[in-house]
């Protein structure tokens, strides 16, 4: 498989929440009612989708017999094709964000969803789901990291969680409500609401957290369950996270050290990671945070300088350029650097949601966990160990821990894969959560950070499971699926195509290839072939491509815009080592032309 070459690209062409909780009749079942979807399917999904919008009502708490009812947003994509085979119930992570119901899941786009109905909802406080509470949290929350020592960080941020809490209170809100056990026993009742038997479940993130319950609390309803990117309950996980962030970043300097020219551009990578933050710490800089309104500053010492590195975790291509980012703050253009990492100067907060979920689920076991991972912390890392943002005493009404920590046993199939980049070290997670599943089958794909879409032969594996959870996938794709390549010499934009093929085939446009753009953020676009049909994604934007193909030595695919109204086709041809590319774009009728992004608009 060739490695890394250059690829010629000619481009041508031309939540504000009501304060309001709703409050409903005691429900003493729960109950599915449909309702108008009033909001839009994501721009990419297939126009001949019906999609079926309602809301399931729930007890807020099943431990008390008079507790009022909450309304959870559901949507069903209904089977075009059905032939009898068991719906597939997405559940989202987070916990928090977008929720299901909007959020574009590319599994909806996979060819067995034709012939099956896909189920998700928003759990309980999050997105279009009840209780709705804290809108301005998240400002006032991420304001705090804005502020210039821990000691002020701290005390903004416990002033915007006790806003929160006296405004959940003042709603009659149940703070202790809330939880994967709880999220767990909503799924069920959603099941047997719409009278279905079994399903297949299908957990991303803390998704995964979810469908482990019901593997333990819901067997017979469950033919299978997918845990993509999870990992086990307990405590653990959340107490670990600074120990996981130094495993990633010790990975990215251990396989930078396995590659020769990332070796030979940066052989003190992880020596100028630690200087940095010991330079940063004892002589703070501070930073305009572009485009920000009101205008600001950000004030960047070593804390605040490895939270944002941390930002370059999240994909392939930030991931790529990450040792090139270290040097360059440490020997090159470092006020062009840190204008980059600061952006509009905002730290994510995490929803008020998120904390009180995990709160509940672990909040009195957090502080021994914390206690015994510090000693394997470097001081870089130390800061996260003992999170300040994890108030659970502010959160909670008092400190419980409702989760159940034993592994799971079950014979249920399951399937449980990672990105070779996801939290922290990803084989010892799935030992961890397989130790008592019988029938688990495990995968780490080369090159996925965490929660990547899957397409290629990480789709590839995840629909054969779906399609018979009886049977082990053929896992033999991962073996030609690309590894990240390093950057060495430019932080300019760049697209990367990264080829790979099944196996037996054979084909020379298989490998990593690059491009640069004017302009315009980094892009990877990830294709899959049998040697003739051509799939794959731009997993930046979870993109599909589809009217893919190889014909001799030309590879041609088209990809939607991100807004869903132009198309723009890429044809490439081998040219000695390289492939040059040319683009065309197309829109809708009557509509604009196009700008010089790569999908056609004025930037992107």
């Amino acid at each position: 498989m060739r490695t890394h070459r250059m690829a010629v690209l000619v481009l041508f062409g031309v939540w504000l929440f009501c304060l309001t909780a709703h409050v409903h009749a005691q429900a003493p079942t729960a109950r599915y009612q449909k309702s108008d979807c009033d909001f839009p399917p994501p721009a990419l999904y297939p126009r001949d989708l019906v999609r079926e919008c309602g809301f399931l009502t729930v007890p807020e708490s099943r431990e008390r017999p008079n507790a009022r009812s909450l309304r959870l947003a559901v949507v069903i994509y209904r089977a075009r094709q059905p032939d009898g085979s068991p719906p597939l119930l997405l559940l989202h992570g987070g916990p928090g964000g977008t929720g299901g119901t909007r959020f574009p899941w590319s599994e909806v786009r996979f060819p067995l969803a034709r012939k099956r109905d896909v189920i998700t909802f928003d759990i309980r406080g999050v997105s279009r789901s009840e209780p709705r509470f804290c809108p301005d949290f998240d400002e006032k929350g991420s304001a705090a990291f804005n502020l210039p020592t821990r000691e002020q960080w701290e005390a903004a941020y416990r002033d915007a969680v006790r806003a929160c809490v006296a405004s959940m209170d003042a709603q009659g809100i149940d703070r202790t409500a809330f939880g994967a056990d709880v999220n767990a026993a909503d799924a069920v009742d959603l099941r047997r609401a719409l009278n279905i038997a079994q399903w297949d479940i299908y957990g991303v993130s803390y998704g995964g957290l979810v469908a482990q319950e019901l593997l333990r609390v819901d067997p017979r309803g469950t033919r299978s369950a997918s845990l993509i990117s999870t990992v086990s309950p307990g405590a653990k996980y959340h107490a670990d996270r600074a120990l996981d962030y130094q495993l990633s970043i010790d990975r990215v300097f251990a396989q930078c050290r396995a590659q020769p020219p990332c070796a030979v551009a940066f052989p003190s990578l992880a020596e100028d990671f630690d200087a940095l933050y010991q330079e940063f710490t004892a002589k703070p800089v501070e930073v305009p945070a572009a485009g920000a309104n009101p205008a600001r500053t950000v004030l960047v010492n070593g804390d605040r300088l490895v939270l944002e590195l941390r930002g370059d975790l999240g994909t392939p291509a930030s991931i790529a350029r990450l040792p090139l980012v270290i040097n360059e703050l440490r020997r090159g253009d470092r006020s062009a650097q840190l204008r980059r990492l600061i952006g509009l100067g905002v730290i994510s907060s995490w929803g008020p949601e998120g904390r009180v979920i995990q709160c509940n689920e672990y909040g009195a076991q957090y502080r021994a966990a914390v206690a015994a991972i510090v000693p394997q912390l470097r001081a870089p890392f130390r800061f996260m160990a003992d999170d300040f943002r994890e108030h659970c005493d502010i959160w909670l009404p008092k400190m419980v821990s409702r989760a159940d920590t034993t592994p799971i046993v079950s014979d249920v199939p399951t399937l449980i894969v990672h990105g070779e980049y996801d939290v922290g070290n990803p084989a010892d997670v799935q030992r961890t959560i397989a130790r008592k599943l019988s029938k688990a089958y495990t995968h780490i794909f080369t090159g996925e950070t965490h929660a990547n879409p899957p397409f290629g032969c990480h789709g590839l594996i995840v629909q054969q499971f779906l399609q018979n959870p009886a049977r082990a996938p053929d896992a033999s794709c991962i073996a030609h699926m690309p590894a990240v390549r390093f950057k060495t010499t430019s932080l300019q934009p760049t697209i990367m195509f990264t080829i790979a093929t099944r196996a037996g085939v054979n084909t020379p446009f298989a490998g990593t290839w690059e491009a640069r753009l004017v302009g315009g953020p980094d892009w990877t676009i990830m294709l899959d072939t049998d040697g003739k049909a051509v799939t794959g994604n731009v997993p930046e934007r979870m993109i599909a491509v589809f009217d893919g193909i190889i014909d001799g030595e030309t590879i041609k695919f088209s990809m939607k815009s991100p807004d869903g109204t132009r198309t723009i086709t890429l044809t490439g041809k081998l040219q000695d080592d390289s492939i040059a590319f040319t683009r065309e774009i197309s829109g809708t009728p009557g509509g604009a032309p196009g700008g010089l992004g790569f999908f056609g608009g004025p930037y992107l």
